[in-house]
């Protein structure tokens, strides 16, 4: 009987945090707050998030010394929400960044905070 409690309770903390997200997702989608910018290390992991035109660009396009991912992009005028996982390794003298992309929201651009 107390596993079973056990199991209930997962489960709607669970469907609890899912809603949450699809809730937040959509708040930020629709631009009902600003999307946050986000900017974590946790040892060699970094997890950065952020609104850009170019969601191929690990780094925001406005970065002082990012010549390849402008913020003016010929290909897109839609704005996105991304989030990125980067990994920093080493081996011998040289560093090595792992970037793999968590997320992208399209920015709805009818609707503006």
């Amino acid at each position: 009987m107390h596993m079973r409690w056990i199991g209930v309770t997962l489960v709607a903390l669970l469907t609890a945090t899912l809603m949450a997200g699809i809730i937040g997702i959509s708040i930020v989608q629709r631009r009902v707050i600003d999307a946050p910018h986000i900017n974590l290390t946790l040892g060699s992991f970094h997890i950065r998030a952020f609104a850009t035109h170019t969601p191929n660009c690990r780094i925001p396009g406005n970065q002082q010394g990012n010549s390849f991912c402008s913020s003016h992009s010929i290909y897109s005028t839609d704005e996105y929400y991304v989030v990125w996982l980067l990994n920093r390794s080493h081996r011998g003298a040289v560093t090595f960044e792992a970037a793999h992309r968590l997320a992208v929201i399209r920015l709805d651009p009818d609707s503006t905070p």
